[in-house]
């Protein structure tokens, strides 16, 4: 009798961790949809080209941009 109720609580959270797993993957997958603009837009609001900001970040962020849009 308490093997079952064991198995059914490991069960259930089995159940619970794989639907919360699948959600993440939902929401990672929604997410990298709008890429391009969200690269234009951190580097914009970090200063790329215009000399502001740090150097090193606002280049990467330039360049993935450019990466991802061709």
């Amino acid at each position: 009798m308490v093997t079952v109720d064991r198995g059914r609580f490991l069960e259930r959270r089995i159940r619970i961790v794989l639907l919360l797993f699948m959600a993440g993957l939902v929401v990672s997958g929604l997410t990298a949809f709008p890429l391009e603009w969200e690269l234009r837009t951190a580097a914009r609001l970090l200063g790329a080209g215009d000399g502001a900001g740090v150097a090193t970040l606002t280049g990467g962020f330039g360049r993935s941009g450019r990466g991802v849009e061709s």
